[in-house]
């Protein structure tokens, strides 16, 4: 008899927090195992199977069914309603890595300012390589996540930045960042050309950027335009950092 049927998901429940590990949709079952479509992954997964909603200090491993509401992904992630239906997924699943903030875990639909973005690139930056040394960073940096930044080159040829002037990020900064980020990380640094209706309001300097994060899929635009001096939004950064952490696990 199955426990669950069609869409679930995969959380543990270590008593203070519950933690996201998968989503998708039931392949088979029996009552100990549940084999099931992981869309988080593109994977099957079999994980031992407990009735749902049982949320148990003992048994951690917790399959509960999908809901139609927010009710159920905001016990996973906060404030998940305020992010846009596409988004929700991938922010649930950063959530579930620790890549967000404790400070930008709400307003989802918000404009990013270039030092809550420093927070997040650091934080994903630092799960993956260690701690920052940050003792190439300028000394007149007092800001530690700031310093952070500079130190690993997130704003090098960024243009009209200055972390004096807390501004909301454009696009194409936030993509040129992201570009930076990348290869600090370990992405090959490889020329890809921007395919947009409006490449031309690209600025010369973030043009490669622009072209590298659309090749690598963590920032693109709607439908054929990228909106380069467009607000970059909260959403937007967490996505991009999540899909950056899934190419860097699997290099």
């Amino acid at each position: 008899m199955a426990v669950v049927s069609g869409d679930l998901r995969i959380v543990e429940d270590s008593g203070e927090t519950v933690t996201l590990y998968g989503s998708g949709t039931i392949i088979e079952d029996d009552s100990e195992n549940v084999v099931f479509n992981d869309t988080s992954t593109t994977t099957e997964t079999q994980v031992s199977a407990y009735q749902p909603n049982a949320f148990d200090i003992d048994d951690p491993y917790v399959i509960i069914p999908a809901s139609s509401d927010d009710t159920a992904d905001n016990e996973i992630c906060p404030n998940i309603d305020t992010a846009s239906e596409w988004a929700r997924k991938e922010i649930v699943q950063a959530f579930g890595l620790e890549l967000i903030p404790e400070t930008m875990q709400n307003h989802y639909q918000s404009e990013q300012k270039l030092s809550e973005f420093v927070k997040l690139a650091v934080s994903l930056y630092e799960s993956i390589m260690g701690e920052i040394d940050v003792q190439t960073a300028s000394t007149d940096i007092k800001d530690a996540e700031k310093k952070k930044a500079q130190a690993i080159g997130l704003t090098n040829s960024v243009r009209r930045i200055n972390f004096k002037d807390d501004k909301v990020l454009t696009r194409e900064q936030a993509a040129v960042m992201l570009y930076n980020l990348a290869i600090a990380l370990g992405t090959p640094a490889e020329r890809h050309t921007a395919r947009y209706s409006d490449i031309r309001d690209v600025s010369r300097r973030a043009t490669g950027a622009v072209g590298y994060v659309q090749y690598l899929d963590i920032m693109v635009g709607n439908e054929d335009r990228f909106e380069p001096k467009g607000a970059f939004i909260r959403e937007q950064g967490i996505v991009a950092v999540f899909r950056l952490y899934n190419i860097i696990e699997n290099i």
